[in-house]
């Protein structure tokens, strides 16, 4: 039982990772939002409800930063940097 419960926060603390940067993961937002009407008011909903309000806000400062800022992506860099990451997370 003690396992599972571990297991789980690993889970949530993966998806709050995912939640700090909302544009990349818009899908993960959208999906919490639905998630956010179908529940009742309670404890939960307040809970999610609250988070959702941060994401927002990191949203609102992710875009202002992103549209300041004129990108350029080295894709032989990331293309590295994805192998990197994918071979630590295989193994």
């Amino acid at each position: 039982m003690f396992s599972i419960v571990i297991i789980l926060i690993n889970k949530m603390v993966d998806i709050r990772i995912l939640l700090l940067e909302p544009v990349r993961n818009n899908y993960l937002v959208k999906t919490l939002y639905g998630i956010l009407m179908i529940l009742p008011q309670g404890k939960a909903y307040q809970m999610l409800s609250k988070r959702l309000k941060n994401v927002e806000m990191l949203y609102m400062l992710d875009t202002d930063l992103n549209e300041k800022k004129n990108i350029e992506i080295d894709n032989e860099e990331l293309s590295k940097y994805l192998d990197i990451f994918s071979l630590r997370h295989v193994c």
